[in-house]
């Protein structure tokens, strides 16, 4: 796997930091082209609203099922096209099991144009953006995982993370799962699935 998510143009990265690597992206290099590809963002009125909402017309979801299709596509055969496409697609694989990908409140009050999956729903916490507002609480698992540098997990933490994984990965085997289950690839099911 290290081979084929790391070209020789990338930067190298481990798979955990590769989980990250299209947020860095966005907040480290300022490259935000892929902006809406994190999410779906649905709509989710809490109480009354009376505006209207713009969808994104490109969103998670159209990038997996695109991603998929080139991958599978017998004709892709650069290995950067291949190794940037799976680097994308182990991340927003993440991202559209999350629920603040997905969704976004609307109300007349206080979000009349979206609450950006949590972004916009501030908290008053003493310890700043850490827990500034709902996304980052989620993104940080409700500060298990504190941020530094957002979106990057920060290296005090990286060490106790990759432990996690491994743990998850012995408590949760591929064996314990049906075959459907596993081989299912339905990112419409997913978006759907997290937005309830």
């Amino acid at each position: 796997m290290d081979s084929l998510v790391n070209s020789k143009s990338l930067p190298h990265k481990d798979m955990v930091e590769i989980a990250a690597w299209p947020d860095d992206l966005n907040y480290v290099y300022f490259w935000d082209l892929q902006y809406n590809w994190h999410f779906s963002s649905p709509p989710f009125i809490l109480e009354k609203f009376t505006g209207d909402f713009v969808p994104y017309t490109y969103s998670v979801n159209d990038y997996l099922n695109h991603a998929y299709e080139t991958l599978l596509d017998p004709t892709t055969t650069s290995k950067w096209a291949i190794a940037y496409t799976l680097r994308n697609f182990i991340h927003f694989v993440g991202d559209i099991h999350t629920p603040h990908h997905n969704i976004a409140m609307y109300n007349d009050t206080n979000f009349p144009t979206g609450d950006l999956g949590g972004n916009l729903y501030t908290l008053d916490c003493p310890y700043g953006d850490l827990c500034g507002n709902m996304h980052s609480i989620w993104d940080c698992a409700g500060f298990l995982y504190p941020m530094l540098d957002p979106p990057a997990v920060s290296m005090p933490y990286i060490k106790a993370f990759k432990q996690n994984v491994s743990k998850l990965l012995k408590l949760h085997p591929i064996s314990q799962y049906s075959e459907d289950f596993i081989s299912e690839f339905n990112p419409d099911k997913w978006k759907n699935e997290s937005f309830d």
